[in-house]
């Protein structure tokens, strides 16, 4: 009697311990490819260089927050004369004047702005406040940072980074399209008045 019991307990004990290691090793499996899949979607939507949202995660975003029916400032922000750097130090100097742009645009932002490399050296932040005198405050902010880069690109010489920025204020009506156009308006009449400034768009 006595054996008829200690023998299907020896037997269940390590058939139970096998089943209990394999759910953790699927448990684990399972937090691994997670996280793998969590990873890939951060690199799907980050601009390798910068570390910034990539173009077409961006304008996403920015969609979804127009569907949303959120007020906020587009600002559009361009890098002046960066041809010049590429063409007279090279396109790792280029690199490393980006990077720390993209820096400068983050530390002048709040945590809930939309930041984005555009493309190129264009850079996007929209700020979602219903005041249009908070997007200015940032856009200020954001080409007074950059202006005060330390960057040395040639054996210690400083090289002045200064960026151009466009900004349009966008109530919840307005589509994504016409606020990045007019945006992008005021960044090139930035420019063509001298750079190294914020215009907003007058109709904004």
């Amino acid at each position: 009697m006595a054996l008829c019991t200690f023998v299907p307990l020896l037997v269940s004990v390590p058939v139970t311990i096998v089943f209990q290691r394999e759910r953790v090793r699927s448990e684990v499996a399972l937090a691994n490819l997670e996280l793998a899949h969590a990873e890939l979607a951060l690199f799907a939507r980050t601009d390798t260089l910068t570390g910034l949202t990539n173009r077409d995660a961006f304008l996403k975003e920015l969609t979804s927050l127009n569907s949303q029916r959120v007020s906020g400032s587009m600002l559009m922000i361009d890098v002046d004369h960066f041809k010049s750097i590429n063409d007279s130090y090279g396109h790792h100097a280029g690199d490393e004047a980006l990077r720390l742009i993209a820096d400068a645009i983050r530390r002048s932002v709040r945590d809930n702005d939309l930041v984005g490399r555009l493309g190129g050296e264009e850079f996007g932040v929209f700020v979602a406040d219903e005041s249009p005198a908070l997007g200015l405050a940032v856009a200020e902010r954001i080409r007074d940072n950059i202006s005060r880069i330390d960057f040395a690109p040639a054996q210690g010489r400083p090289r002045k980074l200064t960026a151009s920025v466009g900004m349009a204020f966008a109530c919840h009506t307005m589509d994504v399209s016409a606020m990045l156009k007019q945006a992008d308006r005021s960044m090139y009449e930035a420019k063509h008045s001298g750079r190294n400034r914020v215009i907003v768009h007058e109709a904004a």
